[in-house]
Formats: structure tokens, sequence, C-alpha cells
């Protein structure tokens, strides 16, 4: 326990092994913090010693009903007495016990079932293959994976595995190269804390719009994934549920958004309080900023983007610059897409603080042309107004022109008219434009970490659920933009669901009446709804001929 966090089921565990005897066995229900406890290594290696079984549950169910639904735990079998080899069985994303016992008893036909069905129940469904066997050669790969180099395998942190078919998949994570600590290469700070940074007045609690985006603290709901101006607090903003969605396509050229907290004193006696790095201070980068928090059951878990030099966030939002500003624009882009954010999800982490942020995959041998497609997603996806002019015009690439989308629809953008200066028609601004690229993206990271179509495919229905449903549920009209979605974290966006049962089999050329309409115009029909696994078949294909 040395080191350790403590709680109390830690000390009823390590004490029900000292009371157990030999023949003792003990089954508790506690938080999974054990798993991933950074300094937990020496009480990881002990309970391994010990382990029968390891569930890694989730209260989607409300078995407990006091609990937050969202709420993760975990359930462990453990014997009294230590021995090796290490060997027990986990599960992992477990609803219900009875997922445990038809698993225990399945005959391995077919594939492991998802975690939500196409009506977007929860699977109960067992499977042989979602037991599966934990020893030396899955610890290895956990540490290799989530941990510093040389940790003992009986120290690693443990992966949240779906099925033994996802763990072939993590096997292709370890492979590749990891981010590392923080120091030569890149640096990360977390300035402005609220509550240390309100006391000593560095910052004061007041919803307003400040003149120039360097006076802007960014926190979690101001960025999503890809997106640096997602959402605004409204006026006298009161929680954090009080965002209002912004609308990109007539976003300003020099639109700051508004926030809730004002900085006080001068430029130089603020950067006397921030890390330096380079002869500068770090938010006098370009930067990578994502949510520290990791919802494990949201649509997506890690959410990242771009912001320019300047900029301030809030402790909730981890930052990171690279030596090379290539280096930041590509990291941004594999980290906005589904391979990079199941990887957080499986390895358990909820906070993604420095040590978690080294564990990250990134490539260093990434094809020339590979990086450029990547790029160039990621910029258009992040440059939507004129402060990111400096970092469009720095990475210009005239091999720009020649990419293109991997569809025919012309919603999806074209890149022919990319020049070297920025303007707004750099940006991608309609939903549909933005979300062709994320799919992009999906397959380029792929790429990039030498997964199969299929390995995507399967990380993504096992993984994804919620996004899943989303996709579903969310139609466009010809204009590329979303007309009705069941997507909770747009509020706003599109047509409640009675104005559009009124319409939804509206044909083209059909004069809808004038209430069905967004900020920028009424919806043009027909609408239609997209399937991310079939377009990313059309993403490779094009490649694919060319000989990629």
């Amino acid at each position: 326990m040395q080191g350790v966090k403590t709680n109390l089921y830690k000390v009823f565990l390590t004490r029900s092994w000292e009371i157990g005897g030999e023949a003792g066995v003990v089954g508790m229900i506690h938080q999974p913090g054990i798993f991933d406890d950074p300094k937990g290594g020496a009480l990881r290696a002990a309970m391994a010693r010990r382990l029968s079984l390891s569930v890694h549950a989730k209260n989607q169910l409300k078995l407990f009903a006091e609990v937050h639904h969202e709420r993760p735990f975990a359930i462990t079998v453990s014997k009294a007495t230590g021995s090796e080899p290490v060997s027990w069985l986990d599960i992992g994303n477990l609803f219900h016990p009875v997922t445990l016992e038809s698993s225990l008893s399945h005959d391995g036909v077919g594939s492991a079932p998802g975690i939500k069905d196409e009506l977007g129940r929860w699977i109960l469904d067992g499977h042989r293959s979602r037991l599966v066997r934990i020893d030396a050669k899955a610890l290895e790969l956990f540490a290799r994976l989530f941990d510093e180099p040389n940790t003992p395998p009986l120290e690693a942190r443990l992966a949240v595995v779906h099925s033994r078919e996802i763990l072939r998949v993590l096997e292709r994570f370890a492979d590749a190269p990891k981010l590392g600590p923080n120091g030569d290469r890149w640096q990360t700070t977390r300035e402005w804390n609220e509550g240390d940074r309100t006391a000593d007045g560095t910052i004061r609690r007041e919803t307003v719009r400040p003149d120039r985006l360097e006076d802007v603290v960014f926190q979690g709901p101001h960025f999503y994934v890809g997106t640096p101006f997602n959402k605004e607090p409204n006026e006298g903003c009161r929680h954090n549920n009080d965002y209002s969605v912004v609308e990109l396509e007539t976003l300003a050229d020099e639109f700051v958004p508004r926030n809730n907290y004002q900085l006080q004193g001068t430029a130089a006696e603020r950067a006397q309080m921030l890390p330096r790095w380079r002869e500068a201070t770090v938010f006098d980068d370009w930067r990578l900023v994502a949510r520290r928090r990791l919802p494990p059951t949201a649509e997506r878990t890690l959410a990242a983007c771009l912001v320019p030099p300047g900029l301030g966030t809030t402790g909730a939002v981890f930052n990171a610059t690279f030596r090379e500003l290539n280096e930041t624009v590509l990291l941004t882009g594999l980290m906005c897409s589904l391979p990079f954010d199941f990887f957080i999800k499986a390895s358990g982490r909820t906070d993604l603080q420095p040590d978690a942020a080294a564990s990250i995959p990134h490539p260093t041998d990434v094809p020339d042309e590979l990086r450029r497609r990547i790029a160039v997603r990621t910029l258009r996806l992040n440059c939507l107004t004129s402060h990111y002019a400096p970092l469009w015009e720095a990475l210009w690439n005239n091999a720009f022109r020649e990419d293109r989308p991997a569809t025919d629809d012309p919603r999806a953008g074209s890149y022919a008219n990319l020049g070297p200066t920025w303007s707004r028609d750099v940006a991608f601004r309609t939903p549909f434009a933005r979300r062709q690229a994320l799919v992009e993206l999906d397959v380029l990271a792929a790429q990039a970490l030498g997964l199969s179509f299929e390995e995507l495919r399967l990380l993504y229905e096992v993984q994804f659920p919620v996004l899943q449903q989303y996709e579903r549920e969310t139609f466009y009209d010809q204009r590329g933009r979303i007309v009705f979605t069941v997507n909770k974290g747009l509020p706003g966006v599109g047509l409640d669901r009675k104005q559009w049962e009124e319409i939804r089999d509206a044909q083209a050329g059909d004069v809808l009446p004038e209430w069905a309409r967004d900020g920028v115009g009424v919806y043009v029909p027909p609408f239609d709804v997209r399937d991310r696994v079939e377009e990313w078949l059309h993403v490779l294909a094009p490649w694919r001929r060319s000989g990629d």
C-alpha cells in the first residue's frame, strides 16, 4: 500500500488477504481506481497473484439506484494466498451479471456482440470471447501500452478489454512508439486553475465577451473534437450546461467566444506565473488542447483541437505543444480519430494527466503523403477564424490542392481552390463536411497505426455505442446542415421530433414551410443519414487504387 492513494476499499482488500488463510476466497464490489492508480503498481502485483476474476462494470442499468448511472465500478474475486504464474479471467463493459453467467457457458460460435443494439439497448448477451484470459503475456502488453518503460508486467495498469478480438487490436497499438514523458520534445501546462487563480486574483469569474482572443480562458465546453469554437457560455452562465452551440457557417472572421473567467493584471505579470519552454511560455506556442475529463460512456471520450498562441485554459484542460509545429498538428489530427479515442477508452483512464498522455501512441514513421492528408484535414477543421491564418500559411503545401474527399457528394467540399493565404473558405463549416473530414481521419489514423479495416470496424462497433446511435438518427439536408438529431451534445440544432416527423419524407423540389429552417435558411430536401462503416470503404478504395 506504500505510495498508493489510499481509500477504504483498498484497505479492506488487503486485510481480506491477511485473514483469509490458505483456502480463503474474497469477492468485492469496489471502485476501479486500483486498476490504473499510477502509484499502485505494488498493490496491483499483489492482486494479480491472487485474482481469479476481474470485472469492469458500469451502472448504466442503475443496479445501484443511488449511484450515478455512468459511474464505473469493479468486481474482483481473489484468493487470500498469492501464487505464480498469474492467470485469471477478465470481462469488460459489464452491465448485468447475466452476461458473465452466459459467457461462462457459451460455446464460442459466432462473433462477440458489441455494447448496444440498433435500437440503442444495452446488449446483455454473453459470448465465450467476452472472457479474456489475463496472463503474463497480456500483462506485458498492458505494460507496454499504458506504463512507463521497464514497468514490471505484474504492476501494469489493466485495460478495459471487451473481447479477445479487442486484445489483438491492442497489440497493434503496442507496436507504435509512445508520445513519452514531456520534456525536450513536447511540453505541457495546466494554467489557469480556477480555484487557485481566483483566490490569488489572477482570474475573476464574470461571463463577458473579451475584445481579444488572447484574453479568453477556455473551459471544456468551449471546444470539441477538431472544433475550437464548439460552444460558448450564455450570458450569466450558471452551470456547465448553460452553453449554446456556435454557428460555424456564419462565424465572423474575428470571432471571440464569450468567456466565464476574466484575466486580471498585465500580460507581463501573468507570463511570470507560466512555465517557460524554449525561452518562452508554453502559451506562446500553437497548442493541442484536450478535455482532461475522459467520460468512457460518452459519444466521444477524447476531445482535442488546436488553439492559437496566447489563448488561456482552465485547469480542466490539458495542453501540449511540440518542438515541431507539424507534430502538434499531426498528433491533434490523430487524437481526433476513433482509433485514438478507442485507445483512451480501453485504458480505463478518466483524467488526461501528463502520465496518461505519455502512453498515447505517436507514430514516427508516417509516410509524407499520409502526413499531408492528415494535416490538411486537421487544419481545415480547426482554422475557423483569421486567428489561424499564420498556422495555415506556415504549413501550406501546394499538394493540398491535389487532395479530394472520399465521396463525390458536393456537400463534402473541394480542395481544388485552396491557396496559401487563409480565407474563411479554408475551413469546413457545414456539419456534413466536418463529419466527412473526421470519417477520413479515422481511416488515416488506422493506416498510421497499421490497423486493418476489419480491426477499425471492430473497435467502432464495440466501443462507440452512443456514437453509433447518434449516427443512425442524425439527418442532413442537401446543404449539409443537420435537420434532425438525437445528439444530446447539440441542443437546439435541427428541428424537434414533432416538426421533423412532418417533413422527413419531403422530396427534391418540395417547398417546406418557413418554420423548417435554421439560422442560415430553410432546409433543402431530400434528407439522408450516413453510414460510417460504409464510408470508410469509400475512403479506402481510391487510395488502394493509387497504390497506398
